[in-house]
This record gives C-alpha cells, structure tokens and sequence, in this order.
C-alpha cells in the first residue's frame, strides 16, 4: 500500500509545487501555463499508470501493462505537441520540456515503487 501512496502522491505535490513556483517566479502566462499543462498531464498519466500496476502486480501479464503504459505516455507525448502547437496558446517548450522531465521521473519513481511490492 505505501507503494500505491508514494505512486498517487509524490507526482500529485511535485505538479502542484511546480505549478506554484511557475505562476509566482513572474513567468509569461504561456510559459506558466505550460508547465502546469506539462507538470498536469504527467502526474494524471502516472496516477493512472500506478493504478494499472497495482491492479495488474498478481496477475501473469503485469509486465504488458507496464508496456503499455510506457507506450500510452509516448503516444500522449505526440498528442499533447500536436495540440501544443496547433490548438493552443501555450509555449510549446515549456508544455514538452515539463511534461517529457515529469514524466521521465514519475516512472522512475512509481516503476521503483511497484515493483519493490
């Protein structure tokens, strides 16, 4: 259980900590805006992950879950540049530079986390 916590809360307080300093260090709208999209968007797809792992961790095909879900978040980098760019005010950079980082530890973190047990 405390693998499940660390997996739903450690992403969750690094995206509202993030955000926080974002909006407050006096960075242009877009610029914050897309950091707290990018730092938004990475905690929900590890917050989903983790509730796949855990659900998954008995079962014989934990590690395709674990696949895909590695995948998922490369298709959601796709989409989310795609709407970036063509839908959106948000700084394109900013929106990526957070989400690929965020993401990048939050799978560090919840894959150390579920698979320790």
């Amino acid at each position: 259980m405390k693998a499940a916590v660390v997996g739903w809360v450690f992403p969750a307080a690094v995206a509202a900590l993030t955000t926080a300093v974002a909006f407050n260090v006096g960075a242009p709208p877009a610029v914050a805006k897309g950091v707290a999209a990018g730092a938004g968007l990475a905690a929900l797809q590890a917050t989903l992950s983790t509730a796949a792992l855990r659900w998954a961790w008995d079962r014989s095909y934990f590690w395709w879950v674990w696949a895909a879900g590695v995948f998922l978040r490369l298709a959601a980098f796709a989409l989310v540049a795609f709407a970036a760019l063509q839908f959106t005010q948000l700084s394109f950079v900013a929106t990526m530079t957070s989400m690929v980082g965020f993401t990048t530890v939050f799978l560090v973190v919840e894959s150390a986390t579920c698979l320790k047990g």
